[in-house]
């Protein structure tokens, strides 16, 4: 992935998973990613590679217990992202259903 992204500095990138990281949520400001919460080594390199490639983190959905597993970061602004029941598997307390929609323009 960072080979791509400094290779490719115009590519529209998103990157999506299961972080579980509990008491740690992501947010944007004007300057970019902020994080709150625990502070421990994977938190930091996950900020840190956001940081230098500009990534913002777009889910602020939380799952039943209040955490934010699951994250969406990408370099596409205004990325909005819910919560849905049309499934295709059903729902676990903790992993929200989720649906973002990106615009993009070749």
């Amino acid at each position: 992935m960072e080979e791509i992204l400094s290779n490719n500095h115009n590519i529209k990138f998103i990157l999506t998973g299961d972080y579980n990281l509990p008491n740690v949520s992501f947010s944007n400001d004007s300057d970019g990613i902020i994080f709150n919460g625990v502070h421990s080594d994977k938190v930091d390199v996950i900020f840190d590679y956001c940081q230098l490639n500009d990534l913002r983190q777009y889910n602020n959905n939380f799952n039943n217990s209040g955490s934010l597993f699951d994250l969406i970061f990408n370099n596409i602004l205004n990325t909005p992202v819910t919560t849905t029941n049309d499934v295709l598997v059903p729902i676990d307390n903790y992993h929200p259903a989720l649906i973002t929609v990106l615009e993009l323009n070749s």
